[in-house]
């Protein structure tokens, strides 16, 4: 591989880990330790492709309090305990002077590889050359952040003070004139809406999934047929979708499994209720252990869980015959 294109990997990998601790929240010590994880998981899944030997020096800069260079700081040892051979060399500065040095550095051919750089000036530096698109590099990882974040115990609690009865999206009914006596949370005919919405919320891992897919697709199968006059709903249905159906299989398998094991956004934001609307399977195994210590009951409805998922997943394999498309056929 080339060195500017381990380089270029390599800083795509820093961004999007520091973009996850940003937009996570990162910056109270209470934070520190379920940011970094998130920042871990982000560059792990971002990039798999940066683990060469060649040593490499990455230099970095950025305006700003001590606040943002701690957490830049946290980004690149991070990075850096992963990948051994990645050395980084940073140099914070403050906002006097900040940009004439950048100036200095980028006429002297020695722009660091990684900059702050405010939108003001950012037409300046792309028209000169100075900067690299590394959206190829990055990959859309930003879907996979609600996918970090979206089925902790934190993020529960979040979603139930916004579905409450104070909560932001009462608020919101109540500003354009639609009043409601019960919050969503407190609806029979709501609660679940409110749970599934945040297991579509927290889709990300599968969206990654399927972006992956459509991009092995050939771009030839659609230019033949663009050419021979195909309509864009035929292209869907007789290229895009046949060629998705394996990953189809796949996620529909992993929703299955997730589906059967909803608990922690059950347990947090409703506790099953109100009258047993969001109760699942999960959460009653769990009532009938820890709160009526039932353990052979429990226990038997373990392995219940168990037979019903090997029975939805048995039913899938047996039929994916018909319906799912392997490229180079299915043995």
């Amino acid at each position: 591989m080339k060195r500017s294109t381990y380089v270029k990997k390599i800083v795509a990998s820093v961004l999007c880990s520091a973009m996850t601790i940003f937009m996570v929240g990162c910056g109270g010590s209470g934070k520190e330790t379920s940011t970094t994880n998130a920042a871990q998981t982000t560059a792990n899944n971002v990039t798999n492709s940066t683990t060469g030997d060649e040593n490499v020096v990455i230099k970095m800069t950025w305006w700003g309090g001590q606040t943002r260079h701690d957490q830049t700081q946290a980004v690149c040892d991070l990075y850096t305990s992963q990948h051994p051979n990645v050395t980084f060399e940073l140099s914070p500065s403050g906002w006097d002077g900040y940009f004439d040095k950048l100036s200095t550095q980028t006429a002297s051919g020695s722009m660091p590889d990684i900059v702050q750089m405010d939108y003001l000036y950012l037409t300046t530096y792309a028209k000169n050359d100075s900067l690299t698109n590394l959206q190829e590099f990055i990959d859309n990882g930003t879907y996979y952040i609600p996918s970090i974040i979206g089925g902790s115990i934190a993020v529960s609690v979040v979603w139930k003070q916004i579905f409450g009865n104070q909560g932001v999206a009462m608020t919101l009914l109540n500003a354009i004139g639609i009043h409601q006596k019960t919050s969503f949370l407190g609806n029979v005919h709501t609660a679940l809406g409110v749970i599934i919405l945040m297991g579509v919320w927290q889709f990300g891992s599968s969206m990654l999934i399927f972006l992956s897919a459509l991009k092995q697709i050939p771009h030839s199968l659609y230019e033949s047929a663009m050419v021979d006059g195909a309509k864009p709903w035929k292209i869907f249905t007789r290229i895009t979708l046949p060629m998705l159906t394996p990953t189809i299989f796949f996620n529909l398998i992993l929703q299955i499994i997730n589906g059967f094991r909803v608990f922690t956004e059950s347990y947090v934001i409703t506790d099953g209720g109100p009258l047993d609307s969001t109760l699942s399977y999960v959460l009653y195994m769990y009532r009938r252990a820890f709160t009526y210590f039932d353990m052979g009951y429990s226990c038997a409805l373990a392995w219940i869980l168990v037979a019903i998922i090997g029975v939805f997943t048995v039913i899938l394999f047996k039929t994916q015959g018909s319906w799912v498309h392997y490229e180079a056929g299915r043995e």
